[in-house]
């Protein structure tokens, strides 16, 4: 993966997962509509450019899927089915970033974000997310560092 890829990540991952912090502890369909511009048909380039980006959605909702940070009952076309944090992910998202000392936490700093956040604090806030709840998860699957 190119630093590209891991900027884009980050900011797929942020929108992602400000958006089921905001809507927690109701499970939502998650789906690639909210995040990419389903509204247009595109054609050559632009049309391009639009499958990648749902495939990017896909992927990298599918990776917080399968790395703990968040449940649904199904993952599908495009979208996850009753989607919400796992506790893991509350708990890192709830957390103040480590270079504030009191403040909004990383949840609310990426829920109010949105969509159009700036993508370097997307992407310290994502780090910073995932490194808590990979402290949180490890112990569970029994890694030890």
């Amino acid at each position: 993966m190119t630093s590209k890829n891991i900027e884009q990540f980050d900011v797929m991952a942020g929108q992602i997962l400000g958006y089921l912090y905001s809507q927690f502890p109701v499970p939502v369909e998650l789906g690639a509509s909210k995040f990419t511009d389903f509204t247009n048909r595109f054609s050559g380039p632009e049309y391009d450019e639009f499958i990648n980006e749902v495939n990017f959605f896909n992927a990298t909702a599918g990776w917080l899927v399968e790395s703990g940070y968040i449940r649904c009952k199904e993952i599908g076309h495009n979208k996850l089915a009753a989607a919400v944090l796992t506790n893991q992910a509350l708990v890192a998202l709830k957390s103040i970033p480590g270079s504030l000392t009191k403040g909004q936490s990383i949840g609310e700093r990426l829920s109010m974000l949105g969509k159009d956040g700036a993508t370097e604090l997307f992407k310290g806030l994502v780090s910073e997310a995932l490194g808590l709840g990979a402290k949180l998860i490890a112990p569970i699957i029994g890694v030890t560092a």
